[in-house]
Order: structure tokens, then sequence, then C-alpha cells
């Protein structure tokens, strides 16, 4: 047993992670939560497999928000 492992640390953890921002709340952990990128990070595509290999080099996307 840890020195911090206790009920009430894990209480607390509990509720911290009950009143994160929504938008932290609903970030996508992996490319299968992403909704609506199919093109871009879809399975196979140039930078989703360049992410998957630790290949990407650097970058600048342009264009309309969306």
């Amino acid at each position: 047993m840890d020195i911090f492992d206790d009920k009430k640390n894990n209480a607390k953890n509990h509720n911290m992670l009950k009143i994160r921002p929504l938008a932290d709340r609903m970030r996508p952990k992996n490319f299968d939560e992403f909704v609506g990128q199919d093109k871009i990070v879809g399975t196979g595509t140039p930078l989703r497999v360049a992410i998957e290999t630790d290949k990407v080099g650097s970058m600048i996307f342009w264009g309309p928000p969306g």
C-alpha cells in the first residue's frame, strides 16, 4: 500500500474528474473517437499512418474551419 493510496485521496480525485470542463471530458482519446474527420484521419489515410508510425514531419494545415 502506498502512503498516498487512501480513500480520501481517491474520493478527491474522483470529484476532480467530475468538474473538469466539458471540452476536456469530451476530447477524443484515440483516432476511433474522432467524428467527421475520416478524410484526414480515417483508417489508412497518409496522416494517420504517419502519426501511427511516428514519422510526422512539419505540417501546416490551412483552410476554412470545420
